[in-house]
């Protein structure tokens, strides 16, 4: 297990996402948000095509796929919309002095 710190999380506004490096690859990411105050990280991912959610939409607590609007629960990563064929990975978030920190398995699931 890896504890990367999301070094942005101060700056991260409610409401907003962004998607943070986790690995060597360059798609070892997870989509970081703040919903209700809270810090929240599952895959970044869509389960459809693969599509990159950090470039999609955030309503409420659900982020909405850029290419066919599948929604899935940035707090659960629950598919929560078709056309996904499946929820995202959820990663823990710890908070230590100060910062924040999300837990990555060293193979980072894709989705």
């Amino acid at each position: 297990m890896n504890e990367i710190e999301i070094d942005f999380a101060d700056s991260l506004q409610e409401g907003q996402m962004k998607d943070l490096k986790v690995g060597p690859k360059d798609d070892d990411k997870v989509l970081i948000s703040r919903y209700q105050g809270k810090i929240h990280a599952v895959g970044n991912y869509c389960t459809h095509f693969g599509a990159p959610l950090h470039t999609g939409q955030l309503f409420d607590d659900k982020v909405y796929c850029p290419w066919h609007a599948a929604a899935f629960s940035v707090v659960t990563g629950a598919l929560e919309g078709a056309p996904g064929v499946d929820g995202l990975p959820r990663f823990d978030v710890v908070e230590r002095d100060g910062k924040f920190f999300v837990q990555v398995p060293t193979n980072l699931p894709r989705s």
